[in-house]
């Protein structure tokens, strides 16, 4: 592929941020892009909080990878920036329903910054009123090397939003959305994933769909994919239907892709035993403004 790099970015870290990145993209309305991260609006679903999100890698993540060796800092008092580009139309006595509902919001990727220079720019959010959460991922990677192993449950992949009523229902109950009141967005993301070309969604049924997988890839690489999430409802949990699932998507990809993953620690060790490496670890910190 065209995407050999003489970047200083680490090669795990440019391809996994750079899926990410791609997979908001796909997944918004607009996307603005800086040399210090993207900017995503989607006034469709102003509730769906990724697609909301101002990004902030300290790097370009675009091809072609050479431009990628320059880290940049975001502008002074990006915060409020921030404030005024998801609120404009209350500024101007607009009120729209996408400025009424959405939250300014940004997700600073701490990884490749050291901690002084990231703790500044946390500070300028929570001076500015924001509420700020660092979160620590795990970044897996698989290599595909052949055809997936045959499995005991039928896997299907999904198409056309006849399928949407019974995966919102599954993605709600599996990822806990309908705990914490909160699948107002679920839908709209859904049907985008359902439709998108570069979406597959994965799952498995009994008595409706019980578990879901949704893997993106890029058109801009066809050689890496992003598992974005998987989800199992509680009652059909460890029973094997998360490795079917990750077995059959990976084995749908032509030899040689790399798969990639962020995980939780907890969840490391299972991934490794399906064959995921631990390749890195990203640091993020998420700043939201409170309504």
């Amino acid at each position: 592929m065209v995407h050999r790099s003489r970047s200083i970015l680490p090669a795990w870290y440019a391809e996994s941020r750079f899926l990410f990145s791609e997979a908001l993209r796909a997944t918004s309305d607009s996307t603005d892009s800086f040399v210090f991260g993207r900017m995503f609006k989607t006034p469709s679903n102003p509730t769906y909080c990724q697609g909301n999100l101002v990004y902030i890698t300290f790097c370009h993540l675009e091809f072609p990878w050479d431009c990628n060796g320059v880290l940049a800092d975001p502008p002074k008092q990006l915060a409020a920036i921030i404030k005024r580009a998801y609120s404009y139309g209350r500024q101007q006595n607009e009120h729209s329903d996408y400025e009424r509902r959405v939250r300014p919001r940004c997700l600073v990727d701490c990884t490749l910054k050291d901690h002084e220079s990231t703790d500044a720019i946390v500070r300028e959010f929570a001076d500015d009123g924001f509420m700020c959460t660092r979160s620590h991922d795990a970044v897996m990677r698989l290599a595909v090397a052949g055809s997936a192993p045959s499995s005991v449950f039928a896997v299907s992949r999904l198409a056309g939003t006849d399928e949407l009523p019974g995966l919102v229902a599954c993605a709600a109950r599996s990822l806990g959305y309908d705990q914490a009141n909160n699948t107002e967005w679920l839908a709209p993301k859904l049907r985008v994933q359902l439709e998108h070309p570069e979406f597959s969604v994965f799952a498995i049924r009994d008595n409706g769909i019980c578990a879901f997988l949704v893997l993106f890839v890029s058109d801009k690489a066809r050689d890496l994919a992003l598992v974005q999430v998987v989800g199992t409802l509680p009652e059909c949990r460890r029973r094997g239907m998360a490795t079917c699932l990750l077995q059959q998507a990976a084995g749908s990809l032509p030899s040689g892709t790399k798969v990639y993953l962020d995980a939780e620690k907890h969840m490391q060790g299972f991934y490794e035993r399906l064959g995921f490496e631990l390749v890195g670890n990203v640091e993020s910190v998420e700043c939201v403004l409170p309504e």
